[in-house]
């Protein structure tokens, strides 16, 4: 089915231009509803769906993994895949791993609903951001290979409590974590890089060679260095930006709710499309360079 889709920028990456296609469950999708994207290292792309498990697409058929199959929660948030191939799922009730034939609820020592960050660091330990939990500060949780452990990120706390959305390894052996705040875990300790109400929705960070940040927010994309004291250098474009992902040639696409598609290089170039579909944070770049977005209630677009 193809997508009504207007251009609205002036820049024209080749990319930009192609067909597209919307997967829904007449396809093989069990939900409208996209959380989470994921490919993996056979090519494979893995779709959590809001409350209808997890689904598996090889490029020709969609199979669908949910409770009775093991997976933990209806709601699949995030996706990685481990440095052993291993398939990992953050919930609404927990993690679940995959070996390729069973799926394992993983142990936690207290009860978390996950939300869209995860990522695996330079030592292969795996790492999954938390959904607000009431009164209490903003935290992750670490697998180290044995065990899950809820670290919290941060001190302040508020009643309706902070989330984590973005998770990134730092090259040091640290993390960075950005939600509703941003913060640099190293081993168990925290610090909160910015506490600036600009950097109070936090969708995405992507890292750069010399140790700056890209930070994708709500209120815009910036650029921001990582040193003893945090800086904000610029602001590379406003937008309200709920998902993003980093091309190849280190180039990006933007995503916001209402349809409005984005792809910026770091140079200014901007092109930008609009579609008619309720856009939200899941946003893939596969293997051989087709773009991925997940809706709200419109299934699957590629």
């Amino acid at each position: 089915m193809a997508i009504l889709e207007e251009h609205v920028g002036d820049g024209r990456p080749t990319e930009a231009f192609g067909i597209w296609e919307q997967f829904t469950i007449r396809d093989g999708l069990s939900d409208m509803k996209i959380e989470s994207l994921f490919e993996d290292s056979a090519g494979v792309m893995w779709i959590g769906t809001h409350d209808r498990g997890v689904v598996r697409y090889d490029g020709y058929e969609f199979e669908t993994f949910s409770r009775g199959d093991g997976i933990g929660g209806d709601g699949v948030f995030s996706i990685l895949q481990d440095l052993e191939g291993d398939m990992w799922f953050g919930t609404n009730t927990g993690i679940t791993r995959y070996d390729g034939n069973s799926f394992e609820q993983i142990e936690i020592e207290q009860e978390c609903s996950f939300l869209w960050a995860s990522c695996v660091d330079d030592r292969g330990n795996l790492w999954f951001g938390l959904e607000r939990r009431p009164g209490r500060p903003a935290a992750v949780c670490r697998w180290d290979g044995k065990r899950a452990e809820v670290i919290e990120v941060g001190e302040r706390t508020r009643r309706e409590g902070f989330s984590v959305h973005a998770l990134i390894a730092d090259g040091e052996g640290g993390i960075l974590c950005g939600g509703h705040g941003l913060y640099q875990l190293s081993g168990d300790r925290s610090s909160e890089l910015a506490i600036d109400s600009s950097l109070y929705d936090v969708m995405e960070l992507f890292l750069f060679g010399d140790g700056s940040i890209l930070i994708v927010q709500l209120t815009g994309v910036l650029v921001a260095k990582q040193r003893e004291t945090f800086e904000l250098e610029h602001l590379i474009v406003t937008g309200r930006f709920c998902g993003a992902a980093r091309c190849p040639d280190n180039t990006y696409w933007l995503v916001e709710t209402d349809g409005i598609v984005t792809h910026i290089g770091l140079d200014g170039s901007r092109f930008v499309r609009r579609i008619s579909a309720n856009l939200w944070r899941p946003v893939c770049i596969d293997h051989i360079g087709r773009l991925w977005l997940g809706t709200y209630g419109m299934g699957l677009l590629c």
